[in-house]
């Protein structure tokens, strides 16, 4: 983020509490808007957790701030969600309140579920996005004196999928909103969370949509759904209990960047430490202990690839932790098929140390499986931008390469593996600069890594090449990041 310090220390002997650059001033009133479709307004079961702090208020659906009691009103339209179900605002306040304890909070719920771009409801003129501007333009003018509004939460994109247009639609949604909210400005943060990987509901570009956002919107953030944990489906459509108190606090984390991520426009350069493969084996519960990840520094990703293989299901990633940090997913977490290899890319900010265990755990337990572990410096989380990810497959008797494609920036970095089976393993080379060559301890199963600067910009084709070798079920899945 450009110009972030994230200082997250809380000054009680002074009039403010930093968090980032700014100072939101202590006894402030911060106002929030949820908005979207379902998974925004909540389906999560009462759990007997912590309710919203102390003084937290919304505006009602009788159009009047009153205390929040256990779950937030969403307006006229509310929907069917039960007087018992909650949504991810609940840990959004939950961590928000730990970092500002003088500071009081106010909600403006205004999702609904079902509502898309594609279905007429949240672009400029349709009847719903008019309708949401006047219950918050309403809201913010009866607001107690010395309210501000802080920010936009977003959770949308189930009945989206299959819009080839959703990346421009929310890009002109975001203008919209910090245009015709009268509260708002260029600069409100606006935060978009990250969705599960299984179930019908599941759409790539809309995963690569609010994942691009802190790369290419000023002042927006990603709120990480598949940390520490991928989610819980508690009923197949919506977040569970956990999952959703998890996304709240993750929504508050990216809340801290978007509020500092002032400009997308590259200033720096992106460099690179050595690459280092790790056998991940049962007995060691999938683990590689004392895993050398480079020199510490504050602007430390470590890019992850992990390479799986089952003859008859296709183990993905549940969670990933290195050093005791939890990994974000980027993009997806397998290729979609239902057997033979895998190949899965995550990132993790590790500021500190020079080697760190890493721990996965899989939903569905591997034959084989392997990680290449990469430490960069400079970059900006991912992704570069909404077409920064490309990913491919094959079946048996697949060939001799495995391509895929995807756009980046010159200075951007790419960084993508790729994983085969053939008999005695399959030795192949990534047409990037750097490139590495493994294979997961006495099997057939190779896994293989490249990265590189981007020299030229435009649509990068990226190929492992197996030589001679007809090789089975190959992967491949590549992604740029981009400068700070």
């Amino acid at each position: 983020m450009r110009g972030e310090t994230m200082d997250l220390g809380l000054s009680f002997g002074s009039t403010q509490v930093a968090i980032g650059d700014e100072a939101v001033p202590t006894g402030s009133l911060d106002v929030f808007v949820v908005i979207g479709q379902s998974n925004a307004v909540g389906y999560a079961t009462d759990d007997g957790g912590a309710g919203y702090p102390s003084g937290s208020q919304h505006w009602s659906n009788a159009g009047a701030w009153e205390p929040i009691g256990f779950r937030l009103d969403h307006g006229p339209w509310e929907d069917t969600a039960a007087a018992n179900q909650f949504g991810f605002a609940k840990g959004f306040a939950t961590s928000f309140a730990a970092a500002n304890p003088l500071s009081d909070l106010l909600f403006i719920g205004a999702a609904d579920g079902g509502t898309g771009f594609s279905t007429g409801h949240w672009n400029p003129g349709d009847s719903h996005y008019q309708a949401v501007i006047a219950r918050i333009n309403a809201a913010m003018a009866a607001a107690p004196v010395g309210a501000v509004l802080r920010g936009f939460l977003w959770h949308q994109g189930e009945s989206d999928r299959g819009f080839a247009t959703y990346d421009s639609a929310l890009s002109q949604l975001i203008t919209n909103l910090r245009t015709d909210v009268v509260a708002a400005s260029a600069a409100t943060p606006f935060i978009a969370g990250g969705h599960a990987t299984d179930g019908a509901w599941w759409d790539d570009l809309i995963q690569r949509s609010v994942q691009a956002l802190p790369s290419t919107q000023a002042y927006c953030g990603y709120a990480d759904i598949s940390s520490p944990s991928e989610p819980v489906m508690g009923d197949g459509v919506h977040f569970d209990a956990v999952s959703t108190r998890a996304l709240g606090a993750a929504y508050f984390e990216a809340y801290q960047r978007a509020r500092v991520n002032g400009s997308v426009a590259p200033s720096g350069t992106i460099t690179t430490g050595a690459s280092v493969y790790a056998d991940l084996t049962s007995s060691a519960g999938w683990s590689a202990t004392g895993i050398s990840v480079g020199g510490a520094a504050s602007d430390r990703l470590v890019l992850i690839s992990i390479g799986s293989r089952h003859d008859s299901t296709l183990p993905r990633p549940e969670s990933v932790h290195l050093g005791g940090v939890p990994a974000m997913r980027v993009v997806a977490r397998s290729t979609g098929r239902v057997s033979g290899t895998n190949v899965a890319l995550y990132c993790a900010h590790l500021p500190e140390g020079t080697s760190a265990d890493l721990d996965i755990v899989f939903d569905f337990q591997p034959q084989q499986a392997g990680a290449v572990l990469l430490p960069i410096y400079g970059a900006q989380t991912p992704l570069a931008s909404v077409d920064g990810y490309g990913f491919d497959v094959g079946l048996a008797g697949h060939g001799t390469s495995i391509s895929t494609t995807l756009s980046a920036q010159v200075g951007d970095l790419v960084f993508a593996a790729s994983g085969a089976i053939a008999p005695g393993g399959a030795s192949g080379q990534i047409n990037l600069g750097n490139t590495t060559d493994n294979f997961i301890s006495g099997t057939n199963r190779s896994l293989h890594t490249g990265h590189q600067i981007v020299p030229t910009a435009g649509i990068q084709t990226v190929t492992c090449d197996f030589g001679a070798t007809v090789v089975n079920y190959p992967t491949i899945a590549a992604m740029a990041l981009r400068p700070i």
